[in-house]
Formats: C-alpha cells, structure tokens, sequence
C-alpha cells in the first residue's frame, strides 16, 4: 500500500508540474505575439506641420521653425504599406523631407537629409484610433550659412541613424486628415549632433537633439487587426 501510495503522488505531481509547464508555455506564447497593422488605403502619405521646433536639449537652444498650412515647416513626402497583417517595422518609407522657415537667433538654418527614412508602427494606445509609431534612420545636415555654422544629426554613434516617437490619430471623416503628433522627448527621441564645425559652442558634438511638431496628414486609417 505504502509503494501504491507513493506512485500515486508521484503521479499526481507529474501531471501537477506538466500542467504548469503548459500554462507557462501558453503564457509565453501569449506574451510574444506579434502586434499586426491594418492599413486603408496605403499609398502616398504627406505630412505638413505648419511649424515645428528642433531643440537642443543639452544646451537648451532652439531652432523655430514658423511657416504656414499652404508653405509648412515641416513635410514628410512618404508611403505606406496597404492591406492586413502587416508588421509594424519599415512599414513606411520617407522619400521627401522639407525643412523650411527656420532660424536661430535671426540667422536662417538649412537642413538637408540623407534619405530614406522610416516608419515604424509599434503599438496601440489606450484611446481609440491613435497608436504609436516611430522614426528611424534619421540622417541630415543641419547649416547656418551667414556664420559657417554645419552639423549633421543622427544616432548617436557618428554616421548612424536616429530616431523620433510619434502619435498617429485616424480621420474622424471618411475623407479627412489624419493627425501625426511630435512631441519633444529626450527619452523618445534618439537624435544626437555629430561633425559639428564652427558653430562657437552654441551646439557641440554629443548633444541630444528633440523635434515638436503637431502634421496633418493624407487621409489613412490605420488599426490593429
């Protein structure tokens, strides 16, 4: 009797352990899944922020940038994925970028980017139609002519890609305008100056870099499946 008792408890310790076993693999699996994007229609998707601001968060200057809804600030000429399961990486891409009516302290700043850029869908957020996205493989040259001011923005490592958070909102009409949100962040935003050459320590090389902007965009709905 004592063996049959000791055979059952091993039995039942077994089955015990394997069902925890189960359930933490159903867990894990659950934890891993994979966000999916629904996008309608796809296509062209041009961002226009009539005005935005680039500040240097380390030494606390700003670059202003004041236009107009018909002559932006800010634009963005990009595409984007079309259909049902898609994933969220690269699921854009920025082929045109405007950065104009900028200046700093009277002087005008020119931007010139290396492109393409990126974008990316991370997550859904708590309010209905709006989710998270980001920026990557930022690269440009930023130039203040009048006093030979030049250097690029980017990664943080010298010659690598950077990157900015954002908020995306659906149309609220069939025909309407999205809303992609910018806002300055140094957690968010992965921007850091690099090759800075005559800009009389105003902006140094290592300096971390955030971008507020609030684009109206071509109209896409964008959900989770």
């Amino acid at each position: 009797m004592a063996i049959l008792k000791r055979m059952g408890s091993i039995l039942v310790t077994g089955a015990a352990a394997a069902a925890v076993i189960t359930l933490g693999a159903s867990s894990a699996f659950a934890a891993a899944k994979v966000t999916t994007w629904t996008i309608t229609p796809g296509g062209a998707f041009t961002v226009k922020a009539a005005s935005a601001t680039l500040t240097d968060d380390t030494s606390n200057n700003s670059l202003n940038c004041t236009g107009t809804t018909t002559s932006p600030s800010l634009k963005f000429k990009s595409t984007l994925k079309s259909g049902t399961g898609l994933a969220g990486a690269k699921i854009g891409k920025i082929t045109g970028v405007t950065f104009a009516h900028c200046s700093v302290d009277g002087f005008a700043v020119t931007m010139t980017a290396t492109l393409p850029w990126h974008i990316n869908l991370t997550s859904p957020t708590s309010t209905a139609g709006t989710v998270n996205g980001t920026i990557t493989g930022i690269k440009a040259v930023l130039a203040v002519s009048a006093v030979g001011c030049t250097g690029n923005v980017g990664g943080k490592v010298a010659g690598s890609g950077g990157s900015i958070a954002f908020t995306y909102t659906n149309p609220t009409t069939s025909t309407g305008a999205g809303t992609l949100t910018i806002s300055p962040s140094t957690t968010t935003s992965k921007l850091f100056a690099s090759n800075v050459n005559g800009c009389l320590g105003v902006v140094n090389n290592g300096d971390q870099f955030s971008i507020s902007a609030t684009a109206s965009t071509t109209h896409q709905v964008i959900t989770t499946p």
